[in-house]
């Protein structure tokens, strides 16, 4: 970088330079996500070549994201009260995501080929999805705490992938375990929140189900 070139500059040159690996990387991973779909809804899990491209996806993401975060910071200029918010973040993200992926009992339920039994116990009473919850926080996190546009963007393209998925899964779920999903589906938040008192929502959660996807 010159001695004149800002930040500004130096985040054109990057997005630029990086722009056909995006897309090609987007396309990819809108391609994996429709094949998951297929396998979860038509198979009940997925294929192991099916895993084996998500960990793919998953470590590119996460490289590309390390790769953002230990380069030079500064193409942010957030606030110290926001970098502050960001430790916070990384360190409620670890706490959601080590507390959810605890309460699986083997590789295959985080891999999707093993459903195995209902979790609604333990951190799962504030959240159907606190791994995915944790992990967006976190990197969320690092990427405010390094002042870091690229791994922002890269936050939100996983986020934005997570918020596209989660609703096949639950459409799974509720055809796994039919009435008890459901009902914990009512009373838990999505994302993060206190359990809702039971029945609360229950009518119009059970009208939202439309071609074969819940919309919430």
């Amino acid at each position: 970088m010159t001695a004149r070139e800002t930040g500004a500059d130096r985040l054109g040159r990057d997005v630029r330079r990086h722009a056909a690996p995006a897309v090609l990387a987007g396309i990819g991973t809108a391609a994996l996500l429709r094949r998951m779909r297929a396998e979860l809804l038509t198979r009940g899990r997925l294929r192991p070549v099916t895993v084996a491209w998500m960990y793919t996806t998953y470590g590119t993401h996460a490289g590309m994201t390390a790769w953002a975060l230990l380069r030079r910071s500064g193409e942010l200029r957030p606030p110290r009260p926001a970098r502050w918010c960001g430790r916070a973040l990384v360190l409620g993200g670890t706490v959601l995501l080590t507390a959810g992926l605890s309460r699986f009992t083997g590789a295959g339920q985080l891999s999707g080929t093993d459903i195995g039994p209902q979790v609604t116990g333990g951190v799962y009473r504030y959240s159907r999805n606190p791994q995915y919850t944790g992990y967006v926080l976190l990197i969320a996190g690092l990427a405010l705490t390094r002042r870091s546009t690229t791994a922002g963007v890269l936050t939100a393209a996983i986020a934005t992938a997570y918020r596209w998925w989660v609703p096949i899964e639950e459409t799974r779920l509720e055809s796994e375990f039919g009435a008890d999903y459901r009902a914990y589906r009512d009373r838990t938040p999505r994302w993060l929140g206190l359990p809702r008192r039971s029945g609360e929502g229950s009518g119009s959660a059970s009208r939202k189900v439309r071609a074969g996807r819940r919309v919430r």
